[in-house]
């Protein structure tokens, strides 16, 4: 069994055809007269014209019916809000810059000690990801050094630099 399909009255025809001469928005002006096509013509017919298919035709009158032309409209999609703010973001701050954790030992921070300390501190569940964005919205980077090898002189290094080759 489909679902019950909308029926567009004379008047909400007329409604539609008046505020199609209104608008200017492409998208919308289409929507509209496929509503408009719809109020007199099969949906099967309207959907194969518009090249859209049947279910966004009977959508399209429905949202008209109930919202108007505002139904009509693309919404604001949105984003996910960030997980941490306010004084925990402080707190964050504060232990990069210092390189202390809560505790106030020295750490090396990386994104998953972070995540981890995150975690037993506030009880946030944060990702990788997720941190890494906060971070930079934050202005702060965990930058980690680069591997040396545990024979490695500054000294050697610039007199190695320094002699010409043969």
């Amino acid at each position: 069994m489909g679902r019950k399909k909308v029926s567009i009255t004379e008047t909400e025809k007329m409604l539609a055809i008046a505020e199609r001469e209104t608008i200017s928005a492409w998208a919308i002006v289409q929507r509209l007269s496929a509503v408009i096509a719809y109020a007199s013509h099969k949906a099967e017919d309207v959907a194969q014209i518009f090249d859209v298919s049947t279910e966004t035709i009977i959508r399209w009158a429905a949202k008209f019916k109930k919202q108007g032309v505002d139904g009509l409209r693309d919404k604001a999609k949105g984003h996910r809000l960030q997980k941490l703010t306010g004084t925990n973001a402080e707190t964050v701050r504060k232990w990069i810059l210092t390189r202390k954790d809560a505790s106030g030992r020295s750490v090396k921070w990386t994104l998953k000690r972070l995540c981890i300390e995150i975690k037993k501190q506030f009880d946030i569940d944060i990702g990788h990801s997720a941190m890494a964005e906060t971070l930079a919205k934050m202005n702060l980077t965990v930058k980690r050094p680069r591997p040396m090898h545990y024979k490695y002189s500054p000294e050697k290094a610039e007199e190695f630099k320094k002699k010409p080759l043969k």
